[in-house]
């Protein structure tokens, strides 16, 4: 059994990156992860992930590449979607400064 943790993975209103979000069970198949998006019209939201092996948020900052992310989704409207896939860690970047956006999710 996986249980899984409701996470708020980004909420603001200036355009910023989220911090990194380590995903358990990397290794095994891959996971069907949920995912509710809330923005303002004229803003994006990038989905980023990486599967850089790091044991933590500020291990990942000094050794992660530009290389080393990739961009999975991007939303520029309100959606619920599915994240697949062996990701080590996620992260949620913002584009524009229309209003506020909100990211939650179940990991």
């Amino acid at each position: 059994m996986v249980l899984r943790k409701v996470y708020t993975m980004f909420d603001a209103a200036t355009a910023s990156e989220g911090d990194w979000i380590k995903l358990d069970y990397r290794f095994e198949e891959a996971n069907e992860r949920t995912l509710a998006i809330k923005l303002t019209v004229g803003d994006t939201i990038t989905l980023e992930g990486t599967h850089v092996i790091a044991k933590d948020t500020p291990t990942l900052d000094g050794i992660i590449t530009a290389g080393d992310i990739h961009n999975l989704k991007e939303y520029v409207e309100d959606f619920s979607d599915i994240l697949n896939g062996q990701w080590t860690f996620v992260r949620i970047k913002k584009t524009g400064a229309t209003g506020a956006a909100k990211v939650t999710a179940v990991l």
